[in-house]
């Protein structure tokens, strides 16, 4: 109220509360709440203090005459993306409920529509505003670890056509423990392992870099700096508790310290000559890290971390003796 003062009363020589409702009828604010902040002839608008049905309208009619073609062009954008989108769905709900056909029929796509339709309804007349933004947040929740399937995915694509063509040889060496194996297979000692490696990763990386070759600061370093990320990503998440906002530093060093395991695990394939490429390294060491963890110690111990991404096919011959007596066996035939 002071900055409101300053400016409305030294202008308009109103003082405490006067100047207030002067603010007030400026910016068309209602008395019993602060939402509105638009200027009277809407050229400039606070968007800040509207809500979230009200602002899109009001950046539209800040643009002057445009403003009402503005508007009328974005709601027919709004109407003709949701047609769409309902469109798709339907047409998706259909096939499935047609048991995959790809030309189901159309009278039970029209239903999945209106019923789809009855559904979005039912929620925001029973529970308004509130049931909008619990569903609004239901889904960013469920897309978070749908773009991580999405991301193991992309890499399955991209693997199964650089063997296809050639490119990435499927017989090569490759981890013998996979990334969801500790929760796949009952494995006592891999469930161990798997729980050890959530608080004693940065020693595993520090010792991995050293069975790389890399000297003792180096090791050291790394040991240090993977412990510092760590801690501090599950530091942060809690100081969010009492400071709004610590959450993204938190984030940042989680991502710092993934970064860091999928650099160790790069070199790790490297001196393997293990199947993949630096962008699967981050996923796995983003998503799963206790099992990135496991595969780059076990694979730089011995053969019992490392085999092959697929079994070689090919009968083999162990030596020369047995080539020739299977040459002689059928020269005899």
């Amino acid at each position: 109220s002071s900055g409101i003062n300053a400016e409305y009363g030294e202008r308009n020589e109103l003082t405490g509360k006067e100047a207030v409702e002067a603010f007030m009828e400026f910016y068309k604010i209602p008395s019993n709440q602060y939402k509105m902040a638009v200027s009277e002839n809407r050229a400039t608008a606070r968007l800040s203090c509207l809500q979230n049905d009200d602002q899109w309208f009001a950046l539209m009619f800040t643009k002057g005459k445009l403003g009402v073609f503005l508007s009328i062009i974005s709601l027919f954008g709004i109407v003709l993306y949701f047609v769409t989108s309902a469109d798709s769905g339907s047409l998706v709900i259909d096939i499935m409920a047609a048991n995959g056909d790809q030309n189901p029929p159309r009278a039970q796509r029209i239903f999945w529509a209106f019923s789809e339709g009855a559904a979005a309804t039912a929620l925001l007349w029973a529970g308004g505003n509130d049931a909008l933004i619990a569903l609004q947040t239901a889904s960013v929740m469920t897309g978070l670890p749908y773009a991580m399937l999405m991301s193991f995915v992309c890499m399955a694509l991209w693997r199964g056509l650089a063997m296809e063509f050639g490119d990435l040889n499927p017989y090569g060496c490759d981890f013998k423990i996979g990334i969801i194996d500790p929760l796949t297979t009952v494995d006592v000692a891999l469930w161990t392992d798997f729980g050890k490696q959530i608080f004693i990763a940065p020693y595993t990386m520090a010792r991995t870099v050293s069975m790389l070759g890399a000297s003792r600061a180096s090791s050291v370093a790394i040991g240090v700096t993977g412990t510092t990320l760590l801690v501090s990503w599950i530091t942060l998440l809690l100081v969010e508790l009492e400071v709004q906002g610590a959450f993204a530093i938190s984030w940042c060093c989680y991502l710092s310290f993934a970064f860091l395991l999928a650099a160790i695990r790069c070199s790790v394939r490297g001196q393997w000559e293990i199947n993949g490429n630096f962008v699967e390294d981050f996923f796995a060491s983003m998503i799963m890290y206790p099992s990135s963890c496991i595969q780059i110690y076990t694979a730089m111990e011995g053969k019992d971390g490392r085999s092959t991404l697929m079994t070689d096919p090919k009968p083999s011959v162990s030596n020369g003796s047995e080539m020739k007596s299977v040459v002689k066996n059928v020269l005899a035939v």
